[in-house]
């Protein structure tokens, strides 16, 4: 009986008489997948693989017997297997507000990965300011349980005054923190691309690429996994990245405003002097980031009068 998964695979798939290619026509997995598998790069294949596998390879109770004992001596402990899935996604922020229509259409379209035949791409866009960040991080954070094989956040720097983090810098970064050897990843961004969807090849993913440039940028650290998900923050729009869904926001309404204050600072506070309130939110232009601002001030101040920081 062969020693390991890959060894296993490759063994079956040699005496069925089949290239990787026709394995992944016969199986409806990727070749790059397969090929993932056969080098021990993948060496925790799912059920529904292993199924995907053996059925493509024709294989009797015995053969399948030995292809299933093969990827059962792969699975690490349960304690293991929850070291190694990445959870990277920052906290969720506990005062969310006004963008519940947005919030219901993004996670809408990131749920139910295993009924989807590829991979789905949010692109969050709008101007500085309006809370990109702070949307993309809840929609990612509930569906998390959708997403067993990890998620992955990266800032990618696009309007930072810092220079902007490039493609292959990026893709080192997601194959380091997917198990993968940072330091032998090529130069080529092409293939260090190629590593990292074979990294991901039957993998339910979700990656939340923050602050993107362009969509040069972000192109290469795009899975071809169906069961892979990417949300994308930029300034931009991304119109250059092919089937990914636009969400565009706006700043907030007037209404809106009142009550993200009202949530950082307390409604108590604000019902003292509604005039000064109503004038802090008017001055805010609608922008989350200068509410959370002005809202962390009065909070740091709890004697401070209202009309004193609105007159100002």
């Amino acid at each position: 009986m062969d020693g390991d998964f890959g060894t296993a695979l490759r063994r079956l798939r040699k005496q069925a008489g089949l290239t990787q290619e026709a394995l992944a026509d016969r199986s409806g997995l990727s070749v790059e997948g397969i090929s993932a598998l056969e080098r021990g790069q993948r060496r925790h294949p799912r059920a529904d693989t292993v199924d995907l596998l053996a059925a493509g390879l024709r294989l009797g109770p015995d053969e399948r017997r030995t292809l299933v004992e093969s990827a059962a001596r792969a699975l690490p402990s349960r304690a293991a297997q929850r070291s190694r899935v990445p959870r990277q996604l920052p906290a969720r922020g506990p005062s969310f507000t006004g963008r519940e229509t947005e919030l219901a259409l993004v996670t809408g379209l990131l749920a139910r990965p295993e009924h989807r035949d590829s991979p789905v791409l949010v692109a969050i866009v709008g101007m500085g300011g309006l809370g990109k960040t702070t949307l993309a991080v809840q929609a990612a954070s509930s569906v998390v349980d959708d997403y067993p094989d990890g998620q992955l956040y990266l800032d990618l720097r696009g309007h930072d005054t810092r220079a902007p983090l490039t493609a292959l810098r990026g893709l080192t970064f997601l194959i380091g923190a997917l198990g993968g050897d940072a330091g032998e990843v090529p130069d080529d961004v092409d293939q260090a691309a190629a590593i990292f969807r074979s990294l991901v090849s039957g993998s339910r993913l979700l990656i939340v690429l923050d602050n993107a440039a362009d969509a040069a940028q972000v192109e290469p650290m795009l899975p071809a996994s169906p069961g892979c998900a990417v949300v994308i923050t930029s300034r931009r729009s991304l119109a250059g990245i092919v089937d990914a869904h636009h969400v565009p926001l706006d700043v907030l309404p007037v209404h809106e405003s009142r009550r993200l204050l009202g949530r950082l600072v307390g409604d108590e506070r604000l019902a003292q002097d509604p005039r000064a309130a109503a004038e802090l939110a008017r001055a805010c232009g609608g922008l989350p980031l200068a509410l959370r601002i002005v809202g962390s001030r009065l909070a740091a101040r709890p004697t401070w009068p209202l009309d004193f920081l609105a007159s100002r």
